[in-house]
């Protein structure tokens, strides 16, 4: 996981998790510094994936994700 803040008024947060396996599907739950993005700890908040338009509902620091290096191997989340 990889998380860069946003630097300015009008800027989002951004999340990327990569799967370097390229043969074998990985999944897990990957930790959100949600203390540090202003998000309360049972406050329901929304991620888009840039890559595939995708809109996830979230809740709390841990949130599943599955990456398949023939499907999507990768999420970039705003």
């Amino acid at each position: 996981l990889f998380a860069r803040r946003a630097g300015g008024a009008g800027e989002a947060d951004v999340l990327v998790v990569v799967n370097l396996d390229p043969h074998a599907v990985r999944w897990g739950f990957v930790h959100v510094p949600i203390a540090e993005m202003g998000i309360a700890p049972d406050e329901p908040y929304e991620v888009q994936d840039l890559l595939t338009g995708a809109w996830y509902t979230w809740r709390g620091s841990r949130n599943y994700v599955r990456l398949d290096p023939r499907e999507q191997p990768a999420h970039a989340l705003r």
